[in-house]
C-alpha cells in the first residue's frame, strides 16, 4: 500500500477526476463473507480539472497578447488586443468567484468553463488564422513571458469498495436499470431521491463499487434503536415531524417508495437489513444484487422489503406520511408501466451477456418481469394491486423470523 501513497491517475469510476494517493490509515475490511476492502483515496476536488483548463486558457491569452504587442500591431489589432485584455481581467475576477460571463453576456458556471475555454483557445490559436503583418521595427522583439505554473490541485477524499469473488456484472446491470427508471420518473417530474452508485466489474470475479457514506439498517437500529433517532442526530429540528427536519423525512419517504417499486420490478432477492443502506440525509437504497428476476435463497420471500421499522419511521400504517409513501409507490408503478416495452427490451438484449440470473433462462427472467409490470391492468387497478403488495410486505411474518435468524448468523460469524 505504501507504493500507492503518491500517485496521479484518473479515477476508474469517475474519469473526470484524478486520484492523488491512497489514505492507508482510513482503509478497512468490511465484515462480510468475501471480506471486501474499503479503499480511500485523495482526489482532486470536483470541478478542479475544469478550473485548471480555464486558468490555462487565460494564461494562453496573456502570452499571445504580449507577443502581439511586441510585434507592433496596427490600430485594428491593438483594439482587439485591448478588448481581450479587458475580457481577461473580467474573467480573472469572475474565476475567483466561481462564475464567468459568456460572450453574449450570459452567466457561465464552472460546468461551462471547459467548453468556453475550448472555444476561446480555438479563436486565438495562431494556427487557426494567418499571422498579422508586422510593422517595420528596428528593435528586436522581447521574448514572451512564460505562462504561469499550474496551480497545485486541492484534494478531497473518495472511497471505493474492492470486492473479489463475486460477479459484479449483475450489480452493474441492476444499478443501470435503477438509474434508467429514475430518469423515466424524473421526466414525469417525480423525484424519488434515488441513490444510484457506480459499479465497475474488472473481471468475472472482482470489481470496484462506489462507496456512499451510509449505514446498514441492521447496524443503525442496533446503535440508535429507531430510524428517527439516527436522522434527528444529524438533522435535528424541534419543530419538525418526529424531531427532525421535514425535508429529511421526505427524502426517506420518497427513497423508500423508489426502493420498494424498483426492487419489486427487478425481482431482487435475498433482502435483509444488512443490504438496505440509509444516508444521514434520509436517502434509503439497496446494495448487493446477487439475486434478481425472482431468484431468492430464502423460502416464501415477500414481494418487496418493507420492514416494520421502515413503516414506523413513517408514523405507522394509518399515518399521513405512510399515505404519502403509498401514493408515491402507486404513481411510480404506473409511470414505469408506461415504459414496460423499454425495460423488457433491455432485459431481453442481455440474454447473451452471461448475467448469472438471466443466462440460464432468459425467457423465464423476461416472463417474471412482465408479470410484475401487469401491463394487462388499468392504472386504477394497478394502483390497487400495488397497495395490496405493500400491505402484504409490511405484514409478512416469515421475513421477520428470517431477519432474526440472519442477525444471529452475523453475530456468530
Amino acid at each position: 500500500l505504501a507504493d500507492l501513497g503518491q500517485l496521479r491517475c484518473w479515477s476508474p469510476l469517475d474519469p473526470g477526476r484524478r486520484l492523488l494517493g491512497l489514505e492507508a490509515q482510513q482503509c478497512a475490511v468490511f465484515k462480510s463473507a468475501l471480506c471486501p476492502l474499503k479503499l480511500v483515496f485523495r482526489a482532486e476536488e470536483a470541478g478542479g480539472g475544469r478550473q485548471q483548463a480555464a486558468q490555462a486558457s487565460l494564461a494562453l491569452d496573456t502570452v499571445l497578447e504580449e507577443e502581439e504587442d511586441d510585434d507592433g500591431l496596427g490600430e485594428e489589432e491593438e483594439e482587439r488586443a485591448e478588448r481581450r485584455r479587458n475580457r481577461r481581467k473580467e474573467e480573472e475576477e469572475g474565476l475567483a468567484e466561481g462564475v464567468l460571463v459568456g460572450r453574449d453576456g450570459e452567466t457561465l458556471g464552472m460546468e461551462d468553463l471547459s467548453l468556453e475555454a475550448s472555444a476561446r483557445s480555438q479563436t486565438v490559436s495562431p494556427f487557426a488564422r494567418a499571422p498579422p503583418e508586422r510593422a517595420a521595427s528596428t528593435s528586436s522583439p522581447s521574448p514572451s513571458s512564460p505562462p504561469p505554473a499550474a496551480p497545485v490541485p486541492r484534494s478531497d477524499l473518495v472511497s471505493f469498495m474492492y470486492k473479489k469473488g463475486d460477479d459484479l456484472r449483475q450489480d452493474q446491470l441492476a444499478v443501470q436499470l435503477i438509474r434508467l427508471m429514475d430518469q423515466l420518473l424524473l421526466r414525469e417530474h417525480l423525484d424519488l431521491r434515488v441513490t444510484a452508485y457506480k459499479v465497475l466489474p474488472t473481471s468475472v470475479s472482482d470489481g470496484l463499487i462506489e462507496f456512499v457514506p451510509s449505514l446498514p439498517l441492521a447496524r443503525l437500529l442496533a446503535q440508535h434503536r429507531t430510524i428517527h433517532h439516527f436522522l434527528a442526530l444529524h438533522h435535528p429540528d424541534e419543530q419538525g415531524p418526529f424531531g427532525l427536519r421535514a425535508a429529511v423525512l421526505e427524502n426517506f419517504i420518497r427513497s423508500c417508495a423508489a426502493a420498494c417499486v424498483m426492487t419489486y420490478l427487478l425481482g431482487v432477492g435475498d433482502r435483509h437489513l444488512d443490504n438496505l443502506m440509509l444516508t444521514p440525509d434520509g436517502c434509503l437504497f439497496h446494495i448487493d444484487f446477487g439475486y434478481m428476476f425472482g431468484r431468492d435463497p430464502k423460502p416464501f420471500p415477500p414481494p418487496m422489503k418493507l420492514c416494520r421499522e421502515m413503516v414506523d419511521a413513517m408514523g405507522g400504517p394509518g399515518a399521513p406520511h405512510y399515505a404519502a409513501f403509498t401514493t408515491f409507490c402507486t404513481e411510480a408503478y404506473n409511470l414505469l408501466r408506461k415504459s414496460s416495452g423499454l425495460l423488457l427490451g433491455l432485459v431481453h438484449l442481455m440474454a447473451g451477456a452471461n448475467v448469472p440470473d438471466i443466462a440460464p433462462d432468459p425467457a423465464g427472467a423476461l416472463l417474471r418481469m412482465r408479470e410484475k409490470l401487469r401491463i394487462d391492468l388499468r392504472d386504477e387497478e394497478a394502483a390497487a394491486h400495488m397497495r395490496q403488495l405493500l400491505a402484504d410486505s409490511a405484514g409478512a411474518l416469515l421475513p421477520q423470523i428470517m431477519e432474526t435468524t440472519h442477525r444471529w448468523a452475523q453475530y456468530w460469524r
